[in-house]
């Protein structure tokens, strides 16, 4: 998960973003066919994340798809569900946004 700092304090909009699936599915991009056949602009998150941090809004970036590092699995996402479930209630539930877009 990559977040901007004040995510959880922010109060005003926060905006999560999720990946694609696997493969081709990795943080901050849309879908890896995208990025190489079109360009990163049309392929990746950048300009939402942006536009976002331009308005003051908090962005979080979910990472659905990668449920180990180097080998040992990440508790709570065992599964790009289990990973988006464990993020909601974790963090995301108690955010002080005034909405999740």
């Amino acid at each position: 998960v990559y977040a901007t700092s004040d995510f959880q304090e922010q109060l005003g909009p926060l905006l999560l973003l999720i990946c694609g699936s696997a493969p081709g599915g990795a943080a901050g991009v849309w879908g890896r066919s995208l990025c190489i056949n079109a360009s990163l602009h049309e392929g990746a998150m950048f300009d939402y994340i942006f536009r976002a941090k331009t308005l003051g809004w908090a962005v979080v970036v979910a990472n659905p798809n990668v449920n180990d590092i180097c080998g040992k699995s990440i508790t709570g996402s065992e599964s790009p569900h289990r990973h988006l479930r464990t993020l909601w209630t974790s963090y995301l539930d108690t955010a002080k946004a005034s909405k999740i877009l």
